[in-house]
């Protein structure tokens, strides 16, 4: 199998023999722009379609109808304010409407961050960056809380122009997000800066291979058989109301140590080395090599699957050593984007 999977690979990409590190069972998450984007636009139009039927047809019509389309009662289509015995609420939802719901909303900032966010994902990432890392374990405050919006903060770093057109670009996608849903939508900014960050990465990942493969056909071979997992980070944090940053440091050895400090291993702190603000990816990997050890050793990998077509190991690192950043600190309240489902009613046979 392995043999076969590298031949092809080979062959999409132009002879060159690419290796990948996939785990048998897991699903590709990055697809081709094309496979990708179709088929998220024709699974919309498909959720917006029967959304639409249900509310015309009634509760009892929507609960038998979402059956039939094999998924929770209601498809979670529910008004907020509809809650009765009729309904599941919030508190008692099926893992299947929860999971449901939070792909909807993951899909409409995912199209608001396209319209509203130019920044290129490296400003985005560093800001995601920035919020997360100024969680302080030991006294139990900052975190990815949002509050690397408040003006404040970031002055008290002397990054106020340099991250102000992307924090008016993601405040827009917010924006833009809470209007275009078809139900009742209040995201927080923490939520909206780490999606952003996240999607304007995995656009760059996909971009990076489509630039590199031999043409458009062998793109999407390699992306659709040996994409890297990019696992998605949970929604649900609660916003700041202040400033986080007085005793961040942003020496990059600092930086480093703060994130050991965090429980942040050096593979991941020498992944996420282009969340630094402290300059280029090179210059930071560089300082980060200078520590010694393990950096060294990971900074050397990430460097060379860079010049991979499929960038396997640096992109799976990548990926997971956001997901844990995009956690440090966060306090989170998931239900804040569940909504009550009509419960299924299902006459019996006589």
């Amino acid at each position: 199998v392995n043999s076969t999977r590298k031949v092809a690979a080979a062959g999409a990409s132009g002879g060159r023999l690419v290796t990948t590190r996939a785990t048998r069972g897991e699903p590709n998450r990055s697809l081709s722009r094309s496979v990708v984007e179709a088929n998220a636009e024709a699974n919309n139009n498909a959720n917006v379609n029967r959304r639409s039927l249900m509310l015309e047809l009634g509760t009892a019509a929507a609960a038998t109808l979402a059956f039939a389309y094999g998924g929770e009662a209601g498809g979670g289509v529910a008004l907020a304010d509809e809650v009765g015995d009729d309904y599941f609420p919030v508190s008692s939802l099926p893992k299947g409407a929860k999971a449901q719901q939070t792909a909807e909303v993951q899909g409409i900032v995912k199209e608001a961050v396209k319209k509203c966010v130019t920044e290129d994902y490296i400003t985005v990432l560093q800001l995601a960056f920035l919020d997360a890392i100024t969680f302080d374990k030991s006294a139990k405050t900052g975190g990815a809380n949002g509050s690397v919006r408040n003006s404040a903060e970031l002055k008290a770093l002397g990054l106020s122009d340099k991250y102000a057109k992307a924090i008016d670009q993601i405040g827009k996608a917010k924006a833009e997000a809470e209007k275009s849903a078809p139900f009742p939508l209040t995201l927080s900014w923490a939520d909206t800066l780490v999606l952003a960050a996240y999607y304007k990465t995995q656009r760059h990942f996909i971009d990076s291979v489509l630039e590199r493969a031999k043409d458009v056909q062998s793109a999407n071979i390699i992306l659709q058989g040996y994409a890297n997992d990019f696992p998605v980070p949970p929604l649900g944090r609660v916003d700041a109301d202040g400033s986080d940053a007085s005793s961040l440091s942003l020496k990059t050895t600092d930086l480093v140590q703060r994130g050991l400090d965090n429980g942040l291993l050096a593979g991941e702190i020498s992944a996420l080395a282009v969340g630094f603000p402290t300059g280029t990816l090179e210059e930071v990997e560089a300082e980060i090599k200078d520590m010694g050890g393990n950096f060294k050793f990971y900074i050397n990998s990430f460097q060379k699957s860079r010049t991979e077509l499929t960038q396997t190991n640096y992109q799976i690192d990548l990926g997971r050593a956001f997901f844990k950043l995009s956690t440090l600190g966060a306090k989170f309240e998931p239900e804040r984007y569940f909504r009550p489902v009509p419960k299924p009613n299902l006459k019996k046979k006589l």
